[in-house]
């Protein structure tokens, strides 16, 4: 005989996913962060290869690049809400992104290096030069500023999902 499972409740009672309204949410980075290949890069030279391997898929194809991944939380007084767990993928400079332009003519390399720059001083991150007059930037888990919040659609574009934009920038926490 095989074992049945019961539920409290009907199979029409069950609820809908609730979104985030679209604004800004105060957040708390819950992992410590990482740099990671994007999906490009990782397609062309997958999870094991080699610093020689990576550089040349880099300049091979302009899409492959790395990105700073960031584990978020929300935090907020809504129970709704409090504690969804979201991921930022900032796009992280590499070498050849001192080659090349965005639409806007800045360089790719000081575009996507201003947004890690500046998500870290709205999260109060440290902004530091080194001794070789290199910007470094440190981040850690507990940090915590704001992001905005969109609903878009997912990648296999059945249903809508949040996502944070990035193209908001970040403010600091409780601004």
């Amino acid at each position: 005989m095989s074992p049945t499972f019961g539920f409290n409740k009907g199979v029409d009672d069950i609820e809908e996913p609730i979104l985030l309204p679209e604004e800004w949410y105060d957040m708390e980075i819950c992992d410590e962060p990482r740099l990671s290949p994007n999906k490009a890069l990782f397609d062309l030279v997958g999870q094991d290869a080699t610093l020689e391997e990576t550089e040349t898929a880099l300049v091979a194809d302009p899409k492959a690049g790395i990105n700073l991944v960031l584990n978020m939380e929300v935090d907020s007084s809504d129970d709704a809400f409090n504690g969804r767990k979201m991921k930022v993928w900032l796009p992280y400079p590499s070498p050849i992104d001192a080659e090349r332009f965005d639409h806007r003519g800045q360089r790719l390399y000081d575009a996507k290096m201003q947004r890690c720059v500046e998500l870290t001083e709205a999260f109060g991150g440290d902004v530091s030069e080194n001794e070789n007059g290199e910007t470094e930037i440190t981040l850690t888990k507990g940090l915590r500023g704001q992001c905005y919040v969109i609903q878009q659609r997912s990648q296999s574009g059945e249903e809508l999902v949040n996502s944070i934009d990035t193209f908001q920038g970040f403010k600091g926490y409780g601004d």
